[in-house]
């Protein structure tokens, strides 16, 4: 049998319960890893609802730390770090509790995989020993910023332009850094890879959970939405 790997898994917003875009994938990711491996997760909460399913985490991690993430205090960081050359979100998610979590588990643990998914918990997962580092982007984020900065006036415009270039070159640092990093497109490879010369970007696309037996069909259904 295959030996059950330890596996540090961290994302910004608790993985559940799966009911949106970003924790539909989160989710689905760490319910697959936790059925072959030993899953420890860290997440941030943004409300005290995220707070209070920590223990619902627990049905399949061996671990898990929720550290609370305040809106006000991280605008607060992000607007400190505008005139450094760091990207804002990774101000906004610095956090010394989250630091402090992983410091301890990583002296206890030996992890043979750090996951990180998104920017703002790269930094997290490179600072903990790891067998393998892997990157879930999903998305190229700093198109995001950079298409807000178009449509935007000023002053929003210039601080939308500033955290999509600099997140835009952390991203490609992370190329780098990172054994693996992921995009649910090919189309969002190009972007942050125009050329197609990093060997450590892969396409992961988003699955969709098909019912166990199939559905009558639809001409006995009346009108049928897909999405």
């Amino acid at each position: 049998m295959r030996a059950r790997k330890n596996i540090l898994y961290l994302t910004n917003r608790v993985p559940y319960p799966p009911d949106k875009g970003d924790k539909i994938r989160s989710f689905h990711q760490m319910d697959h890893l936790a059925r072959f491996h030993n899953v420890y997760c860290a997440a941030f909460a943004d409300t005290p609802e995220d707070l209070s399913r920590a223990a619902t985490l627990r049905q399949w991690c061996a671990a898990v730390a929720v550290v609370p993430w305040g809106r006000a205090a991280a605008m607060t960081r992000a607007t400190c770090a505008l005139p450094g050359r760091n990207p804002l979100s990774l101000a906004a998610y610095r956090n010394p509790n989250m630091s402090r979590c992983l410091s301890e588990w990583a002296g206890n643990v030996s992890f043979d995989a750090v996951i990180a998914f998104s920017s703002t918990m790269a930094p997290y997962a490179l600072g903990v020993p790891a067998g393998r580092h892997v990157l879930d982007l999903c998305d190229v984020d700093s198109q995001k910023w950079l298409d807000y900065a178009d449509r935007a006036t000023w002053p929003m415009s210039m601080v939308w332009r500033t955290e999509g270039t600099r997140l835009r070159i952390y991203e490609q640092w992370c190329l780098r850094r990172f054994d693996a990093v992921l995009l649910i497109t090919e189309q969002e490879s190009r972007i942050l890879d125009p050329r197609q010369r990093g060997p450590t970007i892969g396409v992961i696309p988003n699955g969709v959970r098909l019912p166990p037996a199939a559905p009558p069909p639809a001409s006995r259904l009346g009108p049928v939405v897909g999405f």
